[in-house]
């Protein structure tokens, strides 16, 4: 997995206080966006659309672990 940030931009502004994490995954081989992935934010789920693009929206900051899996692919933490 490639991490990027989304083509699109970024998404409006959090509310005060709050944070974003958004992006898209994409193939480290191809580069191409891959759909279909488990993004995971410690208990936190999303699963990435047609373009790879993921987003956890309105989070509160501070250190979480973050991974991103699909069968196929090595699951990538970070």
């Amino acid at each position: 997995f490639l991490l990027t940030r989304g083509k699109a931009g970024p998404p409006p502004p959090p509310p005060p206080g709050l944070a974003n994490l958004y992006g898209i995954v994409t193939d480290a081989a191809t580069g191409r966006p891959i759909s279909g992935v488990l993004a995971s934010l410690d208990s936190l789920q999303t699963v990435t659309d047609g373009n790879g693009a993921y987003a956890f929206l309105g989070i509160q900051p501070g250190n979480y672990i973050a991974s991103f899996s699909k069968t196929g692919y090595q699951t990538a933490v970070f």
